[in-house]
């Protein structure tokens, strides 16, 4: 089949063995081993532009004869892959006065009369902004 082109060459970020990079289907880096291998699951090729093209070949989608056979990196690297941080916690949701509640200087609200109810507070926590 000739030589496999150097192009894509680089080095895993957990192990820094030589590995060749591709771009899924999916539009994400996948790091395969640099050299063909029969026993690898995924189908690679040079594309048109610069960089190699990944997929996992299917019975609906089997390889093509330009497509040569790789193994995933992540099957046979040395060190198992960073720790991804757990996400922070969002902060509390709170009201924030509108750009006009900052403007105006704060009053004291008026005397309402009896048995009508003031909703200044449930306007200044609505969650929708209004």
């Amino acid at each position: 089949m000739g030589t496999i082109s150097p192009y894509g060459l680089g080095t895993c970020h957990n192990c820094d063995a030589p590995v060749r990079w591709a771009t899924t289907e999916a539009g994400k880096q996948q790091a395969l081993n640099p050299e063909p291998d029969e026993a690898g699951n995924v189908a690679a090729r040079l594309g048109m532009g610069p960089g190699w093209w990944a997929r996992v070949p299917t019975t609906e989608r089997p390889r093509t004869p330009m497509e040569r056979r790789f193994m995933p990196h992540a099957a046979t690297c040395g060190r198992p892959p960073l720790p991804i941080p757990p996400p922070r916690p969002a902060p509390p949701a709170q009201a924030r006065p509108t750009p006009l509640q900052e403007a105006l200087p704060l009053q004291p609200p008026p005397e309402l009369p009896p048995g009508v109810t003031s909703l200044a507070r449930h306007r200044l926590t609505r969650k929708d902004g209004r």
